[in-house]
């Protein structure tokens, strides 16, 4: 009997390492995948993605670079031959939409600007478009966060997306997946 409980006793220690190996392995996977996250947010700094404008899959990716180019001359005013891509292409299409153009910029600056000028020159309802270019987790926060939004801006606040945080009147909020709402940073 006493060589029965020893050996439970065995198992039971070697179940406890495993538990506590296991917590370990959770803990370094956790941290590895917030560490991917924020290199793949990175990489995607200098990108911008440009909807709306007309082509195709097939097109090189010298053509896409250059209806880029013409598309910031044409609907944002900006001379397009100035600005330098590190690389211009289409991405594939979803839902038999136009499929729209990825540019990586060369410099931050010129990215910027470009994104400023879609903001303040195109038109919501235009079927152009320029976005950021942020990872899956970044955009399905920022959709959780809309409707927030939406609320403090019928409410007359200031309110608008910095990221994966949402600004309301200056205070940045996050949003709490246990209360389903938002709490402040």
């Amino acid at each position: 009997m006493s060589n029965l409980k020893s050996q439970v006793d065995d198992a039971k220690t070697v179940a406890d390492h495993a538990c506590d190996v296991n917590k370990q392995l959770q803990a370094d996977l956790e941290q590895a995948n917030a560490r991917i996250e924020q290199l793949e947010s990175q990489s995607r700094r200098d990108n911008l993605i440009f909807h709306g404008i007309e082509g195709d899959d097939k097109e090189t990716w010298d053509e896409s670079e250059d209806k880029v180019r013409s598309f910031l001359s044409d609907k944002l005013d900006i001379d397009g031959d100035e600005v330098e891509f590190e690389r211009v292409h289409r991405l594939k299409s979803r839902g038999g939409n136009t499929a729209p153009i990825i540019a990586k910029f060369t410099k931050y600056k010129q990215r910027s600007a470009v994104l400023d000028a879609a903001q303040t020159k195109l038109k919501k309802k235009d079927t152009y478009g320029v976005s950021q270019d942020f990872t899956k987790k970044v955009r399905d926060t920022r959709k959780t966060l809309i409707p927030f939004m939406t609320e403090a801006r019928n409410q007359n606040k200031r309110a608008y997306l910095s990221y994966d945080k949402l600004v309301i009147d200056k205070v940045k909020y996050v949003f709490d997946e246990g209360t389903e709402d938002i709490v402040p940073v």
